[in-house]
């Protein structure tokens, strides 16, 4: 009983606390940091001077993007990695980091993804830690 009733608590809250984050258009108003200033600040949206974490840059680095029409350049998506979405900027080549996933909602999908996959009995590294392979 208390299971069903954590998983309809849970269920509601998703949809009552859901909120949209969209991206500010006007550059001006947007701080410029690192990528591992902007993680450690919680800024829903930043510019990144520097990607300073070498796994972060390789797989960044590593994306082609489609040229827009704009002469000025335009701030074209990249790659998501939850809760954050990434954009660069066609001309000036910055990247844009804008948390497209509010921090309660991804903390939630978090929590409940984990809680419905050990009910499920999923099998990952929590779960493997110290079992023998064949």
């Amino acid at each position: 009983m208390k299971k069903i009733i954590l998983l309809f608590v849970t269920l509601v809250s998703l949809f009552v606390f859901q909120n949209n984050v969209s991206a500010d258009t006007l550059d001006d108003n947007i701080p410029q940091m690192t990528l591992s200033e902007a993680l450690k600040s919680g800024e829903k949206e930043v510019i990144i001077t520097e990607i300073d974490i070498p796994e972060a840059a390789k797989v960044l680095n590593s994306i082609r993007m489609r040229m827009p029409r704009s002469a000025d350049g335009d701030w074209v998506y990249m790659y998501t990695a939850e809760p954050y979405a990434f954009y660069r900027h066609s001309k000036t080549k910055k990247w844009k980091m804008v948390q497209v996933t509010p921090t309660w909602t991804h903390v939630q999908n978090t929590v409940v993804n984990g809680w419905i996959s050990s009910m499920a009995g999923g099998y990952d590294y929590a779960t493997s830690f110290g079992q023998r392979k064949p």
